[in-house]
């Protein structure tokens, strides 16, 4: 008789549970006035107020990945002091620059021979086809560095970089 007794008590419990699961999501016992949903109309419109969200961000004294703090540096003020600038106009004589007056200057490219660390750099000044390496002066022209796509030139105190032609 435990048995038939163990198992009339797991029923009625049973039929507890799932009626309480049931009147959750269908709510079959509740009255009226708490299923019944008030509808209010409103005049106005409702205009909600933002306020902006502000803060301070303090600054980090210690390095996280480092683990050292800083300290930060003070100033005082009492010694700080102003000095006061005067400005005196004076004529002065217009600087003019001698503008030196470059050559047509095209770079087709360069080649590097097995032997030597210079590379030889196939260029045209003022419609001359020249091979040149690098440190050598043709026309007041003296070539700087060669690069892939471009070389650098001096003439004078005055250095250009000219691209390489297609």
């Amino acid at each position: 008789m435990n048995k038939r007794l163990l198992n009339g008590v797991l029923l009625v419990l049973m039929v507890v549970i799932w009626g309480l699961v049931l009147n959750k999501y269908f709510p079959f016992f509740k009255s009226d006035n708490q299923n019944a949903v008030s509808i209010v109309e409103a005049k106005e419109p409702i205009m909600m107020e933002f306020s902006k969200d502000t803060f301070d961000l303090n600054k980090v004294l210690k390095d996280p990945f480092l683990g050292v703090t800083t300290k930060p540096k003070r100033t005082n003020s009492s010694t700080v002091k102003k000095k006061k600038v005067v400005i005196q106009k004076t004529k002065k004589k217009p600087i003019i620059k001698k503008s030196t007056k470059w050559p047509k200057f095209a770079y087709f490219g360069s080649i590097k021979g097995s032997g030597n660390r210079d590379k030889l750099v196939l260029v045209k000044i003022n419609n001359k086809l020249m091979k040149i390496k690098q440190g050598d002066e043709v026309q007041d022209v003296l070539l700087k560095k060669v690069y892939r796509d471009s070389i650098l030139i001096k003439m004078g105190k005055e250095t250009k970089a000219v691209l390489k032609s297609k």
